[in-house]
């Protein structure tokens, strides 16, 4: 599903890339992703547009995401670096 979740994202975020992954305590997914498509929006809308794309694509698996970052590659190796 990691895949599935990026493939997802790439219609509207199409320099997408990341990491997600299935935490094995919880059974759910979480992760970080990247893409200069975010710059210029608050965290907020960064969220509600991720969410509202894989409610759409994934259905009812949606609801295994438990939380996913979402970083500009600058904001990331801002962080990476630190």
């Amino acid at each position: 599903m990691e895949q599935e979740i990026l493939n997802a994202l790439r219609n509207d975020f199409p320099d997408v890339q990341g990491e997600v992954s299935l935490e094995p305590t919880t059974e759910r997914f979480n992760g970080h992703i990247l893409s200069d498509g975010f710059k210029g929006l608050s965290f907020v809308e960064r969220q509600s547009r991720v969410f509202n794309i894989l409610r759409k694509s994934l259905g009812s698996k949606a609801k295994q995401i438990s939380f996913i970052f979402t970083y500009t590659p600058f904001e990331y190796e801002q962080i990476d670096s630190a």
